[in-house]
């Protein structure tokens, strides 16, 4: 009942919240200030490997293990397991719960996170919009500079658009705004997001992305992070019948398969 309601909530206006997102994201983009010369800059290798099962097309779980190079991609920095519940109330609409682990040589940072995506579709492109609220908490640290809690507001724009029924290509722009701290509400990064996806077949899909992701906040030195990773996605429907067709690409799926409409968000 509380779905059904919250479905009712979001779908009210729908299209005119998303032509504000829109135009925020183009805000977004033009909102790149080159400040190089107080900035440091890094590049970044991610890989990221994510695995969901669909009990039903209305609801999913996923776990995903992503790792994260920093340093120019010379040193190990991270690693990240996700665990997630989505639900789609229906076609255009999708609601996320998602559990996030974040560990490292220094802290082990807990994050709890729900998002709500919408999606519309003008002529051949896809838009998504997406909001979402996140709760961070480094539990269990000896540095007291780690140990707190802070909370955010994301809200990504996302214009996809598919090649063919295989290939599709996208790019996003997501503001991350702080909502903790002396001097919160600010804008503490924009993250955007080129990216080239491939379903291999009705199970198996790879995308490469690109991110560029400047902060607009910081207690030291702002940080331009550029990074380039490969994703790697295993999507079960039911049972898998045999082992050949998981394995076996598959480029040439019947028209009521186009695997690359995926019934969950990219998390990129």
């Amino acid at each position: 009942m509380i779905l059904h309601r919250l479905r009712f909530i979001f779908t009210i206006r729908t299209d005119r919240t998303l032509k504000k997102a829109i135009v925020l994201l183009v805000l977004c983009l033009s909102y790149v200030v080159d400040v190089n010369a107080q900035r440091t800059k890094d590049f970044s290798v991610w890989t990221w490997n994510q695995f969901y099962y669909h009990f039903d097309k209305s609801h999913y779980a996923s776990f995903q293990y992503q790792s994260r190079f920093n340093e120019n991609a010379s040193l190990f920095d991270c690693a990240n397991l996700y665990f997630v519940y989505g639900y789609n109330p229906d076609k255009k609409s999708n609601l996320e719960f998602l559990y996030q682990l974040k560990t490292d040589n220094r802290r082990d940072l807990h994050t709890l996170y729900v998002g709500y995506t919408r999606k519309i579709k003008v002529r051949s492109v896809n838009f998504y919009t997406r909001i979402a609220f996140q709760h961070n908490r480094n539990f269990f640290s000896m540095n007291e500079f780690y140990d707190q809690s802070f909370n955010e507001f994301r809200l990504r724009v996302r214009a996809k658009y598919d090649l063919n029924k295989i290939f599709s290509t996208a790019i996003s722009a997501e503001p991350t705004f702080e909502l903790s701290g002396s001097d919160a509400p600010y804008l503490d990064k924009i993250r955007y997001v080129f990216q080239t996806s491939m379903q291999y077949n009705k199970f198996n899909s790879f995308t490469l992305f690109y991110i560029y992701q400047p902060d607009y906040y910081s207690n030291s030195a702002l940080e331009t992070n550029y990074v380039l990773g490969l994703s790697y996605e295993v999507s079960i429907r039911g049972k898998v019948k045999s082992i050949k067709k998981f394995v076996k690409p598959d480029m040439k799926p019947d028209d009521d398969e186009k695997w690359n409409n995926k019934n969950h968000p990219e998390n990129l």
